[in-house]
């Protein structure tokens, strides 16, 4: 279980919540009375579950961002996720920015498996960085973290360390 203990309550109104978007078609049929009645059942608020209520916006968003972008009909649902979990634009958007980063961080790495950046690989993540709405400014950090990260790697490579007499 990640973050704080929950109380037995809170995490079974978790559970149900969850459940509830899980078994929907699509998330926005999901009402919020159907949210406040699955914490009432297990006797709690929503207010109770705390940040885990920005866990499930951040799976979500995961999900939305597979393809590396957000469409119009992913946004409304995202919107319908957040005003129905009772999330303050700030918590989504903080959630937004780590996603977001860490999805391009991750394709940065897999870009630099060779070393470089080619012209098209460069393209690449300059779409990529617009799709997700990442400014330029940081999307250069990551890539320059990731370029150091791999340039230490490469020269004192993982693994368990030998002995001079080996």
């Amino acid at each position: 279980m990640l973050g704080l203990p929950l109380k037995r309550g809170t995490e079974a109104a978790f559970v149900a919540i969850n459940n509830l978007f899980a078994a929907a078609d699509d998330i926005r049929s999901v009402k919020a009375d159907a949210i406040a009645r699955a914490c009432a059942g297990a006797g709690v608020t929503l207010d109770e579950i705390g940040p885990r209520r920005a866990h499930l916006y951040r799976d979500y968003l995961r999900y939305c961002l597979v393809d590396h972008h957000l469409s119009e009909d992913e946004l409304a649902r995202l919107s319908h996720l957040a005003d129905v979990l009772g999330l303050a634009a700030q918590a989504t958007a903080i959630v937004q920015r780590r996603v977001t980063r860490e999805i391009y961080s991750k394709t940065v790495d897999a870009v630099l498996a060779d070393a470089r950046i080619d012209a098209d690989e460069r393209s690449f993540l300059e779409q990529m960085r617009d799709q997700l709405g990442i400014p330029r400014s940081i999307a250069e950090n990551i890539e320059a973290m990731k370029a150091r990260q791999r340039e230490a790697w490469s020269g004192n490579p993982p693994g368990p360390k030998r002995r001079p007499d080996e």
